[in-house]
């Protein structure tokens, strides 16, 4: 199974900065860490072997996560909303790096409005 480098801010597991990412395995995520996310703004993320990030937050006001790939070079982020089961079904199908431009249904959301 991949093993990813992963960061997060969940007030039950404390804080863990994106340089000071952890490497932990696939399963670790989906079943230890992704579960605690249920106060406001809590989030995770994970970088690939190539450095891309999936970022996932939750929104308690309408109990959903807001998954992104951020791309600086594009000054915005590839970004779906999912429920938690969706959520879970998308951390544990993957497999390696992500991809520049999302996983499936995703959209770009720039940054700023111009």
């Amino acid at each position: 199974m991949a093993t990813y480098r992963v960061f997060y801010n969940i007030i039950r597991l404390g804080s863990i900065a994106a340089d000071d990412a952890v490497e932990m395995e696939l399963a670790d995520v989906y079943s230890e860490v992704f579960p605690l996310l249920k106060e406001d703004r809590e989030f995770v993320g994970l970088f690939d072997a190539g450095d891309r990030t999936l970022q996932a937050m939750y929104d308690e006001e309408n109990d959903e996560y807001w998954f992104e790939i951020p791309r600086p070079d594009l000054e915005g982020s590839y970004a779906k909303i999912l429920s938690f089961d969706s959520a879970v079904d998308l951390i544990k199908a993957l497999g390696g790096t992500f991809p520049d431009d999302g996983f499936e249904g995703f959209e770009f959301q720039p940054w700023r409005s111009s």
